[in-house]
């Protein structure tokens, strides 16, 4: 019988398998790479879908805000101050809805003519509007009747909504 020396001796190391290259990886991780891209471009859409939606909502909600603090703040401002925030309320709807280079320039009667082509509820700013146009040369204290700023601040909704 052989000792175990012997045995010992007789052992030899086990010859492992080669190790595997890295790459070209195996087509199932090529599929799972392609569905991880696609479900990251999904996200970045989406993502980028709801902060273009936000900030739609952001400003929509922002102008009502104005809008509400210029009628009820009917005793601290003056008239033409009141009207002076409604006119310049207006240019930044109108700005943010059509573009800068569409009506950012426009003055006096041209802008009310542009207001009534591009008005989404019809108001008629020709005949209705010319206060805008008309209280910041008007003198100061020149009083404007309250039914008139009311009418204006209706129209503006329109814009707003």
């Amino acid at each position: 019988m052989q000792s175990s020396d012997d045995l010992l001796a007789q052992l030899r190391d086990i010859r492992g398998l080669d190790p595997f290259p890295w790459w070209p990886i195996a087509p199932g991780w090529w599929f799972l790479l392609a569905f991880l891209l696609v479900c990251a471009g999904g996200i970045y859409f989406s993502l980028h879908l709801l902060r273009r939606r936000y900030r739609e909502l952001y400003w929509r909600e922002e102008a009502r805000r104005t809008l509400a603090s210029i009628r009820d703040d009917s005793g601290r401002r003056s008239d033409q101050q009141r009207v002076a925030a409604l006119a310049l309320l207006l240019r930044k709807l109108a700005i943010r809805k059509y573009g800068r280079n569409s009506c950012a320039g426009l003055e006096g009667q041209e802008w009310l003519r542009w207001l009534n082509r591009h008005d989404p509820a019809g108001f008629d700013w020709m005949n209705e509007g010319r206060i805008l146009i008309e209280a910041p040369y008007a003198p100061e204290g020149k009083p404007i009747r309250a039914s008139l700023i009311k009418h204006l601040i209706d129209g503006l909704e329109g814009w707003v909504r």
